[in-house]
């Protein structure tokens, strides 16, 4: 759980600079593989921008997340 921190506290202070965040998430992928726990699709990330005006912290309902 470590590590999905620092990926949080890498982008939040480094701006999205891969030099903070790339090695804890190699980790994170690391120990899902090693779970066999399938990763995440990103398309379901993808469709709330971090540049998105008024997309964060607003309420979604769990549907918007919904691969259908």
């Amino acid at each position: 759980m470590w590590d999905v921190i620092e990926i949080g506290r890498g982008n939040l202070y480094g701006a999205f600079d891969s030099k903070f965040s790339l090695y804890p998430l190699l980790t994170v992928i690391e120990t899902l593989e090693n779970q066999n726990i399938g990763l995440p699709k990103t398309t379901l990330f993808e469709q709330s921008k971090v540049s998105e005006c008024n997309g964060w912290g607003n309420i979604m309902d769990k549907s918007y997340f919904n691969e259908n």
